[in-house]
């Protein structure tokens, strides 16, 4: 595991970034670089075929449409701040997604 250096009481992100990437890599993940994948645009943080297949690929009985719902509730996930949106988005990841909410 990296080792993070204080600095005045307060560590880098980038050490961060990089022990949280070498646990990922340790746990069998592969990293790839944000330059490095195919997206459309630098702005697009989602990559939307991805989630699909792998949705389509874990949850084999899962219709096109439920499909296309979870990932336009993940595309389209907003709160009234960041850290909510992220925190919501984090009960979906930890807790899983028991129901398609209501369009």
């Amino acid at each position: 595991m990296a080792k993070l250096k204080n600095y005045n009481g307060h560590f880098c992100e980038s050490d961060f970034e990089n022990a949280f990437i070498t646990f990922l890599e340790a746990e069998g993940w592969s990293y790839l670089a944000g330059d490095a994948i195919k997206r459309q645009s630098q702005k697009d943080v989602l990559i939307t075929a991805d989630l699909e297949t792998f949705l389509h690929k874990t949850n084999p009985d899962f219709t096109d449409d439920e499909v296309n719902q979870l990932s336009d509730n993940v595309r389209l996930v907003g709160a009234v701040t960041d850290f909510a949106t992220l925190h919501k988005v984090y009960g979906w990841i930890v807790d899983g997604v028991t129901s398609l909410p209501k369009r």
